[in-house]
């Protein structure tokens, strides 16, 4: 059992812990940017490394350069441009690997706040359920029984779900600290109902995986034309991620779940 007191003393402690380490090459125009990077999730799951290797002071070399190019234009329109703006910058080819993206070492790319955005969000990393002891047995099947029919006739579900209150399609999550588990829920019509979960075990492992090492970039975003622009301004560089409090940062609500899965309707 962990109560909201013991939560609060954990973020505080590896709150404390973190050194940021930035580059400024902010754009006037946009008025700057006191965004950390990025804001609470690096800070409650990573340690900032002072112990920087032969490779980590590569890449930031590199990602000095990139800020010091001003404004790029994005290579892809939408949520993902900011990221794969900056891997095209920095010469990494796209690829579907669950691998750290630069020699071991992962990239997160996200959009300052600003003064237009009251929040910003990060891809921490993807793991699909343990269907073993889940109630519905795959993703078509989560698709079929809470997506919803667009205009285009796609049977879509994007979504995302916390753990403070449900979702539109009735989603919640809930930590079940006793058995360790993860657990989605669908709350409709007064019925609470499971619809998957996920081991802790696992989802601490995928953390270590995904980020035993990682760059958190921040960047402005402007248009021109219509065209989206980056200004890649500031980047935190951590290790070791303290995989022991993921628990306690999706029961407040720091880190959530989205959906994203669609398919041709019939």
């Amino acid at each position: 059992f962990v109560n909201d007191r013991e939560v609060a003393d954990v973020r505080e402690t590896v709150s404390r812990s973190i050194r940021d380490d930035v580059f400024r090459g902010v754009d006037e125009s946009d008025g700057g940017s006191d965004d950390k990077v990025p804001v609470g999730l690096s800070r409650a799951i990573a340690v900032a490394s002072t112990d920087r290797s032969s490779v980590a002071m590569e890449l930031f070399g590199k990602l000095r350069d990139v800020s010091k190019e001003g404004p790029i234009p994005t290579v892809t329109p939408g949520d993902t441009g900011v990221g794969m703006t900056l891997e095209n910058a920095l010469g990494i080819l796209p690829n579907s690997s669950k691998s750290p993206d630069y020699k071991g070492i992962e990239i997160k790319a996200s959009r300052s706040a600003g003064r237009r955005r009251s929040k910003t969000r990060v891809n921490l990393f993807a793991q699909v359920p343990e269907w073993s002891i889940s109630n519905l047995k795959s993703s078509a099947a989560i698709l079929d029984e809470y997506g919803y029919i667009t205009d285009g006739g796609i049977l879509r579900l994007a979504c995302t779900v916390n753990s403070q209150a449900p979702n539109p399609q009735g989603l919640i999550l809930k930590v079940d600290f006793d058995a360790e588990l993860l657990r989605e829920q669908a709350h409709l019509d007064r019925r609470i109902v499971e619809v998957v979960a996920w081991r802790f075990q696992k989802l601490r492992e995928r953390l270590r995986e995904k980020h035993p090492e990682t760059f958190w970039v921040k960047a402005n975003s402007s248009k021109k034309g219509g065209v989206e622009y980056f200004h890649y301004v500031q980047a935190r560089h951590t290790n070791s991620p303290n995989a022991e409090v993921l628990p306690a940062l999706i029961d407040d609500g720091t880190v959530t779940f989205d959906h994203t899965s669609k398919r041709e309707n019939g």
